[in-house]
This record gives structure tokens, C-alpha cells and sequence, in this order.
């Protein structure tokens, strides 16, 4: 029984003593542990700056880009071909002359003759006209001759007057048109399609910040 006894009495004692003892240690240790963790926050905390914002507005931007189109090339291309025009014959007056006769049938009358050559290479009518003029009165005569190639032909005109009446005459000659051919060159346009580029002009939105 005194054994007994005496194990309760120290086991009571230990735990007493362990009750006053630990707790205020414990005390002490947090006390000093909060103190060092404070003074840690406050040194490492980042200092704060504000930024100014910028300020951004959008913008047209001009670029250039080939665009292709069609287009059409087209050239001139020489040919041959025949045509017909018209033409006049070539002539050449050899001499003129003026007679004033006399006759039973006629009386008193002028006598105008030209003598015309047919200088062409072709054979063909020729008009010579008589434009006849007096004192009193005035008048045309038309004669007409089919003339051959190097021929010469006298055109003669008869014009009635009085006795003694001075008369006089001018003349112009002329062929008619002759229908002829010539080798001529023409052109024709001939055209195909190509691919072409040309440069446009084109516009985007761009953002520009300050």
C-alpha cells in the first residue's frame, strides 16, 4: 500500500509540474515567432505604380494591289485586195482652126474644127464642145468621137451667122469615164483577248496607339 501510494504522488506531482511549466514557454515562443513573421511581411511587400493608359484611334491605311482584267489586243494586219475606180482618157489637142463658108444650103455660116489625138493605151469616147459667141448671141455645140489609141480625130462645129459678122469659139474636151481595176493594200483589225494587270488602290482599317 505505501508503494502504491507513493507512484500516485509522484505521477500527480510530474503532471503539475508539467501544467505550470509548458504553457508559459509555449507563450513565449508564439509571442517571439509572431513578432519575426510581422517584421518579414513588411520589408517584401511590393510597392504599387499606375500606368498611364494609352490612348488607340483607328486609322485608314492606303496600299496598292495587281488586280488583273481582260482586255483586247488588236493589231492592224495588212492584205491585198482589187478594187475598181473610174477614169478619164488622155487626150492632146493637135490644132484649131475657124473658117467662115459660103453655100447654097447653109449661107453664111462658122466653121470651127480641133484636131484631138487619143494619147491613152485604151480606146474610148471623147466630147469636145464648141462654146460659140457673137455680138448678138452665144451657143454650145457638142461633138462627139470614139478615138483609138495614138488616132487623131477632127471634131468640126457648125455655127450660123450673118455676112460679115465677127464670130469667135473656145473648146474644152473631155472622155468618158472608163471603168478600171488596181492592187491596192488594206488592213483588217484582228483582236484577241489578253490578261492584264493595273494597280489599285485599296484602303484598311489600322490602330494606332499614343
Amino acid at each position: 500500500m505505501k508503494a502504491l501510494f507513493a507512484l500516485v504522488f509522484i505521477t500527480l506531482a510530474v503532471v503539475l509540474v508539467s501544467g505550470c511549466t509548458q504553457p508559459t514557454g509555449r507563450i513565449i515562443s508564439d509571442t517571439s515567432t509572431t513578432t519575426g513573421n510581422t517584421d518579414a511581411n513588411q520589408q517584401t511587400q511590393p510597392q504599387t505604380y499606375s500606368q498611364p493608359q494609352a490612348v488607340c484611334r483607328t486609322i485608314q491605311e492606303a496600299y496598292t494591289v495587281q488586280v488583273p482584267y481582260l482586255d483586247q489586243d488588236c493589231q492592224q494586219i495588212p492584205y491585198q485586195d482589187t478594187e475598181a475606180y473610174a477614169s478619164y482618157l488622155q487626150a492632146q489637142a493637135i490644132s484649131s482652126t475657124l473658117e467662115k463658108p459660103w453655100n447654097m444650103n447653109l449661107g453664111f455660116y462658122a466653121l470651127g474644127k480641133v484636131a484631138l489625138k487619143n494619147v491613152d493605151n485604151r480606146a474610148g469616147w471623147f466630147t469636145v464642145t464648141f462654146n460659140w459667141e457673137t455680138l448678138n448671141d452665144e451657143g454650145t455645140d457638142n461633138v462627139r468621137h470614139y478615138i483609138e489609141p495614138d488616132e487623131t480625130i477632127t471634131f468640126e462645129s457648125v455655127y450660123d451667122i450673118d455676112m460679115g459678122e465677127d464670130v469667135k469659139y473656145t473648146y474644152t474636151y473631155v472622155s468618158d469615164q472608163v471603168q478600171n481595176t488596181r492592187t491596192v493594200t488594206k488592213y483588217r483589225t484582228e483582236c484577241h483577248e489578253v490578261t492584264r494587270q493595273r494597280e489599285e488602290t485599296r484602303y484598311r482599317d489600322k490602330q494606332i496607339c499614343d
